[in-house]
C-alpha cells in the first residue's frame, strides 16, 4: 500500500511539475537512444505510432540507463521495440507482425545465417562481430516454427568468453530479423590477453587440489527387486561458479549478475561523445517521435524524484534507490502524464 501510495505522489508531482529544470537529459537521453536505435533497424513508414521510457539502476557503485522504445502502426498488427542503453547499445529488439504464411518457408538456413550476420555487423560494429562463432548450430537447426534461431559466442584467442552468447532470430517466410537479444551488451567487456597460463593436466591437478574428490555413500530403490542399494562414490562439492586461475592455479569463485542492466557505466564525456555521433550519422526523428520527446522535456529528474519521496516518507532514512524507471500513464485520469517508479 505505501508503495502504491509513493507511485501516486511521484505521479501527482508530474501533473504539475512539467515546466521543472531538470528534463534537458531525458529527452536528450531518448533523442540519443531513438537514433542509436534506428542505425540498426529499419523502422516502417506506417508505423506511427511511438512510445518511449527508461530504466535506471544504482546498485554496487555501478549505474546504467536503458531505455525502452516502441513502434507501431494505427491498429497494432505490427510492432517493434527495442531496449538501447545510454551510450547507444543496443541490448534487445523485437518484431511482431500478423502475417499469413503458407507452406514452409522459402528462407534457407544458410541465407538465414548471412541476414543475421549482417545485422549483428549493424548492431556491434565489424570488429567486435568479427570476434562471434556460431554455437548450437545441430540444437537450433532443429527446431521448428515461423522462425530459425542462431546463437552466436565471442572468442577471444580461441578461448569462448562466458555469458557472451547472442541470440538472434529469423522469419523463415520473409528473411526479417525478427529478435535480437545480447543481454549483457550493456556490459564495457575488457578482455587481458591469455598470457602464460599452465597446461589442462596441471589445471585439472590444481581444481582438484582446491575442491578434491569426497569418498561418499550414495543409494537409490530399486523398485523391481525392492530393494535399497547403497554404493560408494567418489564426488567433488564445487559448484559451476567455482574454477581455478589458468595462470596461478589458484581457486577463484565466479560471481554472474542475472541483470542485463547493471553494466560498467562508460565516463560522461564517452557517453556524450556517442550520442553526438549518432545524431551525425541519421537523418532525425519521425513526428511521432519528436512528439514523444516535446512530452518528456522539462520532467524533473530521477535524482530529484528521490529526493521529494524521501521529505515526504522520512522513514526511507538513507535507505539507496537501486533503480528508477520512467513511464508514460496511459490510461486513467493522469492519462498523458509520466510518473517515475522508484524502489
Amino acid at each position: 500500500m505505501k508503495k502504491a501510495a509513493c507511485w501516486l505522489l511521484i505521479g501527482a508531482m508530474f501533473a504539475s511539475a512539467l515546466t521543472t529544470a531538470f528534463g534537458a537529459s531525458a529527452d536528450a537521453g531518448m533523442e540519443a537512444a531513438i537514433l542509436a536505435a534506428k542505425k540498426v533497424i529499419e523502422i516502417p513508414k506506417d508505423y506511427t505510432e511511438f512510445s518511449g521510457s527508461s530504466m535506471e539502476t544504482d546498485r554496487e557503485q555501478t549505474a546504467q540507463t536503458v531505455w525502452e522504445l516502441s513502434w507501431s502502426d494505427e491498429k497494432r498488427t505490427g510492432e517493434i521495440t527495442a531496449c538501447v542503453t545510454g551510450e547507444g547499445t543496443l541490448l534487445t529488439m523485437n518484431r511482431y507482425e500478423q502475417a499469413e504464411n503458407q507452406g514452409l518457408g522459402t528462407v534457407t538456413r544458410a541465407a538465414g545465417k548471412k541476414s543475421a550476420e549482417d545485422f549483428l555487423k549493424k548492431a556491434l560494429g565489424e570488429k567486435e562481430a568479427a570476434l562471434l562463432r556460431e554455437i548450437n548450430a545441430e540444437e537450433n537447426g532443429a527446431r521448428r516454427g515461423t522462425n530459425m534461431y542462431f546463437t552466436f559466442r565471442r572468442y577471444q584467442e580461441g578461448i569462448p568468453v562466458r555469458d557472451s552468447d547472442i541470440q538472434v532470430a529469423v522469419n523463415r517466410y520473409s528473411g526479417e530479423i525478427v529478435s535480437f537479444a545480447n543481454r549483457n551488451g550493456a556490459i564495457d567487456i575488457q578482455i587481458e590477453e591469455k598470457g602464460d597460463v599452465v597446461d589442462k593436466a596441471d589445471g585439472i591437478q590444481a581444481f582438484f587440489a582446491a575442491y578434491p574428490l569426497e569418498l561418499r555413500y550414495h543409494s537409490y530403490f530399486d523398485y523391481e527387486s525392492e530393494t535399497l542399494k547403497v554404493f560408494p562414490v567418489y564426488e567433488c562439492d564445487a559448484l559451476a561458479d567455482q574454477a581455478v586461475d589458468a595462470r596461478t592455479k589458484e581457486a577463484v569463485t565466479q560471481y554472474r549478475d542475472n541483470s542485463y542492466w547493471f553494466g560498467v557505466m562508460r565516463n560522461e564525456s564517452a557517453s556524450d561523445a556517442a550520442g553526438e555521433a549518432v545524431k551525425k550519422q541519421d537523418g532525425g526523428l519521425s513526428p511521432e517521435e519528436q512528439a514523444e520527446l516535446a512530452a518528456v522535456q522539462g520532467l524533473i529528474s530521477g535524482d530529484e524524484a528521490v529526493s521529494i519521496l524521501r521529505k515526504a516518507f522520512p522513514e526511507l532514512g538513507s535507505a539507496p534507490c537501486v533503480e528508477k524507471s520512467l513511464n508514460s500513464v496511459k490510461q486513467g485520469v493522469m492519462a498523458g502524464s509520466y510518473r517515475w517508479n522508484l524502489s
